[in-house]
Formats: C-alpha cells, structure tokens, sequence
C-alpha cells in the first residue's frame, strides 16, 4: 500500500542547491520531487548533463517541479507549503501497465493538486530567497592568503575547508574553481620558498 503522508526531507546546505559541473557552463536545473512510493518530498539539483530523465520520473512514480536555485529556508518553506497538495497526489494515484511499463497515473483531484504546485513554484521569489550566483573572480579578492592563513605548506584539506568556507558565504558556482584558485595561490608561495632557498644556496 503506498504512503498517503508527506514525509518532507529538509535541506541543511544553505547553498546545496547551487551546482555547477565540471566543463559545464550552465548552472545544474533544480527542483523538488515528490516520491509517490515513498512519500518523501526532496529537494535537489539534476546531476544529469545532458537532459536526460531517470525511469522513475520518465514514468511517472517521481514528480519533479522545476524551481529557481533558492536557498535552504526558503526551499525548506516551499515544501512545507506544498505538503497539502502533494499529499493529496499520493492519494488520487494509481499503477497501470501502459504496453511497455508500469506507469503512474493521477487522478483527477492529483492532476488538480499538481497545478496548484507548479503555481506555487513558478511564483514570484524575493532575492534574500534565493542563492546568488558568482563566478570565482567575484567570489575572491586577491586577500585570501592573509584572510586564510595560507603558506606553503598548507595542506588540501585546509584548502577544501577554506573552499566551503567562502562557497557558503557567496554561494560561488564550480566550487572546484575556487579551490583550485587556492591551491594556485599555495603552490606560488612554495615556488618562492624554493627559488629563495634556491638563490641562497640551501
């Protein structure tokens, strides 16, 4: 028997909605799924890079509404004010075998509630809601070695913590430019360390 209960799966990430794939010029689409199995309403990012949909929901048995890069409140708010309507999608479903899959099927007060969200989604979202987008040039500023501590011999992993620590605080796209824009930033301190060494002859 499926779940008639929205179980609402909160996002702890203020920024994990933001993501921006390697070699991909264009933020990762976002949305909130409803599993019709399950119960359980998510939000997330599509990991897929070229359009294409995972059986669950080219079948119908995941319902994703495509929304903007919000943040974890406001994504979080979002949910709790779908959970009426998506519980009455759990209620008004059905499995039907279509030729050549299984299928789910809405009813007619599910398909009514699944318009009622895409509203909600496609409405108006105030800038404080949503994650501002930036490119690494924006997201530093010439000062991390000071601001960070960094030396020579910092270590990746201190890098990577420095990394999320400027990613949250201005939700920078490709987080993994930023990281490498760091270790840029270290391995030129080393460089000068073993050229001075080099020069006095140590």
């Amino acid at each position: 028997m499926n779940p008639t209960t929205v179980t609402i799966v909160e996002l702890d990430d203020p920024t994990g909605l933001c993501r921006h794939l390697l070699d991909e010029i264009r933020q990762q689409p976002v949305y909130v799924a409803l599993d019709l199995h399950s119960g359980r309403l998510t939000a997330d990012y599509d990991a897929a890079v070229d359009g294409a949909r995972p059986p669950v929901v080219a079948e119908g048995f995941e319902r994703r509404y495509t929304i903007p890069v919000l943040t974890a409140d406001a994504v979080n708010a979002l949910m709790a004010e779908i959970a009426s309507p998506t519980a009455r999608i759990l209620a008004d479903w059905e499995q039907r075998w279509d030729g050549n899959n299984l299928v789910a099927v809405l009813g007619d007060d599910a398909r009514a509630a699944e318009e009622e969200i895409k509203t909600l989604v496609d409405g108006e979202w105030a800038p404080n809601q949503k994650v501002a987008v930036w490119d690494v040039d924006a997201a530093t500023n010439g000062d991390e070695i000071e601001e960070y501590g960094i030396t020579a011999t910092t270590t990746d992993a201190r890098l990577d913590e420095i990394e999320e620590q400027i990613r949250v605080s201005m939700a920078t796209t490709g987080e993994g430019d930023v990281v490498a824009y760091l270790r840029r930033l270290r391995d030129d301190l080393k460089a000068e360390a073993e050229d001075t060494n080099g020069a006095n002859g140590e």
